[in-house]
């Protein structure tokens, strides 16, 4: 007798399935990288953290990795990480390391301001959260505009040909 599926049942088999493919192990190599996860939703799937991350506070109860640019390889394969989220700056580093381990990597480009929303969208997509990541980039931009607003509006901007004893 051929087994019947139902639209549901398939639906929350390829669910279940597609959840067993993501990351569940995540270590954080940095600061910034430990940020973006939290503010995606996806802390509770980080293992390991930086010595020098500080936020969220519950990084105070995650074993700790080493420095930025000095950590534990030995201490990194023993967490059993499934996804170890770096920055381009590490690569150097770490990446060969990481590779020999056999540790699935995913490097975020570090160096401007556009890098950040970057690496919020790489780390969203490896993650499996697209629409939060889009929606902590979008938050995340309406706060660096609203900066930008604020600080132009308080010190006045000098252009290029202006006399600046004439902007108050």
């Amino acid at each position: 007798m051929a087994r019947k599926w139902s639209v549901p049942g398939v639906l929350i088999a390829a669910m279940a399935s597609c959840l067993a493919m993501l990351p569940q192990r995540i270590i954080s190599a940095a600061p910034s990288i430990t940020e973006i996860l939290y503010g995606l939703g996806a802390f509770e799937r980080v293992v390991a953290v930086s010595d020098y991350c500080t936020y969220p506070p519950a990084v105070k109860s995650l074993p700790r990795i080493g420095g930025w640019s000095t950590p534990s390889l030995e201490r990194l394969a023993g967490l059993r990480p499934d996804l170890v989220v770096l920055t381009d700056a590490q690569v150097p580093l770490l990446q060969d390391g990481l590779h020999e381990l056999g540790v699935h990597t995913v490097v975020t480009p570090s160096r401007t301001i556009e890098d950040v929303f970057t690496a919020i969208e790489m780390i969203g997509r490896s993650t499996g959260m697209e629409r939060e990541a889009r929606d902590l980039a979008g938050a995340t931009r309406a706060a660096l505009e609203h900066a930008r607003a604020r600080l132009a509006a308080s010190v006045g901007i000098v252009r290029r040909g202006q006399d600046p004893r004439l902007i108050a």
